[in-house]
């Protein structure tokens, strides 16, 4: 999957789980880190985990899993790393 289907994936499950405020950010031209951020916040940190766990589940059945995952455990942020993009969960 490309990276801009991959950003496109993520933001629909975060949708389908309410998640507010999200934004996709192209920055392949700014860094060679990844090529797209996506960007969300929760209303709680129990959002917050679900909208990560939810973000997880979808794509793990397309085959993908996070390359690594940080800090959604105390659900006031977190990050998902899947190389081409990462995604970011704000409370």
């Amino acid at each position: 999957m490309e990276g801009k289907e991959l950003a496109l994936a993520v933001c629909k499950a975060l949708s389908d789980k309410k998640a507010h405020d999200i934004v996709t950010v192209n920055v392949a031209d700014q860094t060679v880190m990844c090529s797209y951020f996506v960007i969300a916040s929760g209303t709680s940190t129990t959002q917050v985990r679900a909208l990560g766990d939810y973000v997880e589940e979808e794509l793990e059945k397309q085959g993908l899993t996070a390359v690594r995952k940080e800090g959604l455990r105390e659900g006031r942020w977190g990050v998902l790393d899947y190389g081409d993009v990462i995604v970011h969960i704000f409370n």
